[in-house]
């Protein structure tokens, strides 16, 4: 069962359509009630679908006349490598980026790497068989990767003198440009402030072979003499009762997504927050709102046009960004 969202399924079959070359440039697509018939949906979640695309930069809509196809005769052409199932963050990037090349006249031709190594390998080795003016790549956060086979790729691109910009996280290779967060700082905020609320006995909830868990984790685990090391698996329901039980009394989660995770687990064992147990989480996206988290920023839409800006000039950067707190409700004053 697709668990995705209705309107990213039809956003992703409309994509496939144009890439195939079923739709041209310039061609009329088919209307928002053309599309909730088609695929029985409302004609807002048509419309939603549709507005990926357009973030994207693959189609245009014109007041009164409907959606076209995009031309991309002229400008620049930049592959964008993202994880289409990232639906809290691909809003973000695709229209940050996607707003900057349009404005320099350059096309956004996206991919989806599926949040995995090996697909971005595959994504990288037919972009290389064809014409690209520049690169932006969503790392993906897997520990154990083939570094070595994806330098060859890069030096490939680089030997042409085309740039690469690597979204979120660094893979260390040579004349690329990195933008991604200060994610020790993400740690190190967390565990001030948790200090700051007077919580001593604390847990850590990460996730397995990710650099970028680590960095946040590692940094927030050092501030503390003792931390229970909790992981998102089939045990995590009973590894946070067992560490509440034996005296934790606040949590730092990876991020929203598992943080939302935490909370059902919780409550399903009827422990409370803030009252029994503490959350403060890394990423600030919509479940933070939702569920009046105290939360570490992450600057989504700032990262993706700076590495829109970056792709389009010459020179190689290196651009880590802070984080800031937000203050809700899931921590109390211990």
């Amino acid at each position: 069962m697709n668990k995705k969202p209705l309107y990213l399924q039809i956003s992703d079959a409309l994509r496939s359509e144009i890439k195939s070359g079923k739709h041209k440039s310039g061609e009329k697509l088919p209307s928002e009630n053309m599309l909730a018939r088609k695929y029985s949906v409302s004609r807002l979640t048509a419309r939603e679908a549709m507005s990926v695309l357009v973030n994207e930069g693959l189609i245009e809509k014109y007041q009164g006349k409907g959606y076209f196809c995009k031309n991309y005769s002229s400008g620049k052409k930049i592959h964008v490598l993202l994880d289409m199932s990232d639906y809290y963050f691909l809003p973000y990037y695709t229209q940050a980026i996607s707003g900057v090349l349009e404005e320099s006249g350059a096309s956004f031709i996206a991919f989806d790497t599926k949040y995995s190594f090996a697909e971005t390998i595959k994504i990288l080795e037919k972009i290389s068989l064809r014409d690209t003016d520049g690169l932006i790549i969503q790392a993906t956060p897997e520990k154990d990767i083939d570094i070595k086979r994806l330098e060859v790729i890069i030096k490939k691109f680089r030997e042409k003198n085309i740039p690469i910009v690597f979204l979120d996280a660094d893979y260390e290779i040579k004349d690329t440009s990195i933008v991604c967060m200060n994610d020790e700082k993400i740690g190190l905020g967390a565990a001030e402030y948790l200090k700051k609320t007077g919580h001593g006995k604390v847990g850590a909830v990460c996730i397995r072979n990710s650099r970028i868990s680590e960095k946040r984790m590692g940094a927030f685990i050092n501030e503390f003499e003792n931390t229970f090391i909790i992981y998102d698996d089939e045990n995590l329901g009973k590894e946070l009762e067992k560490a509440y039980k034996s005296g934790m009394a606040a949590i730092f989660c990876y991020n929203d997504f598992l943080a939302k995770k935490c909370i059902d687990e919780l409550a399903a064992r009827d422990i409370k927050i803030p009252v029994d147990v503490s959350i403060i989480t890394a990423d600030d996206t919509l479940i933070s709102r939702l569920y009046n988290l105290t939360a570490l920023t992450h600057a989504k839409e700032e990262l993706g046009k700076f590495a829109a800006k970056v792709v389009l000039g010459k020179e190689i950067v290196k651009k880590t960004f802070d984080t800031k707190l937000v203050e809700r409700s899931s921590v109390r004053r211990v």
